[in-house]
């Protein structure tokens, strides 16, 4: 079954507690079954030289998962981690559920990038310029 996800008023949002995301957001609909969309991105970190991001969202039959990797670059080495799961879209939210029990989630912006928010949609303290941008061929 197709799954087309419309867009909703940032108003919606407003009733919802949430911060507001700037309004003509792109729509996520990956379309037909099995398709699949991908960002990457790399992030600022605190304690690190910066953090390379890398999600795939997938949706088929079977349902909707998605692959988190992210590489921490620092002096002297780094660490990566992968992380998989499920997701869901709620408005310009997308919620990522982990198999290990971690949630996260991003804003779908109005160019069709990511930006990491908190639990309420509101932007992260200094993740203004936190974004991961939607690869080429990958997208709806």
């Amino acid at each position: 079954m197709r799954h087309l996800l419309p867009l909703f008023a940032v108003a919606a949002l407003a009733g919802c507690g949430r911060a507001p995301v700037p309004s003509g957001s792109t729509p996520l609909s990956p379309g037909e079954a099995g398709r699949r969309i991908e960002w990457q991105g790399q992030r600022a970190c605190a304690d690190c030289d910066g953090i390379a991001t890398r999600l795939v969202l997938r949706e088929d039959r079977r349902g909707r998962d998605y692959a988190l990797t992210e590489t921490y670059a620092a002096t002297g080495g780094g660490a990566r981690f992968a992380e998989h799961g499920r997701w869901q879209r709620d408005s310009v939210l997308l919620r990522l559920q982990g198999d290990r029990g971690s949630l996260r989630w991003y804003a779908l912006l109005p160019d069709g990038s990511l930006q990491p928010r908190d639990a309420h949609g509101g932007p992260l303290p200094g993740g203004d310029d936190d974004r991961l941008v939607p690869v080429a061929g990958t997208g709806p």
